[in-house]
């Protein structure tokens, strides 16, 4: 897992080629949602190891 993203402009450069590719990436939505995603996954993360 990279490095939690300290801004959007820096996660969209890091996100694979495969999935900007895809038709959806020119959404501004599709990709607000994935970015959001990403940033929950690492809170998922410390709430699972606190457990």
């Amino acid at each position: 897992m990279m490095e939690r993203p300290t801004s959007f402009e820096e996660w969209e450069r890091a996100v694979p080629e495969a999935i900007r590719d895809d038709s959806l990436w020119k959404m501004k939505a599709y990709r607000l949602a994935l970015f959001l995603s990403d940033l929950g996954w690492y809170d998922v993360v410390k709430l699972i190891e606190n457990h």
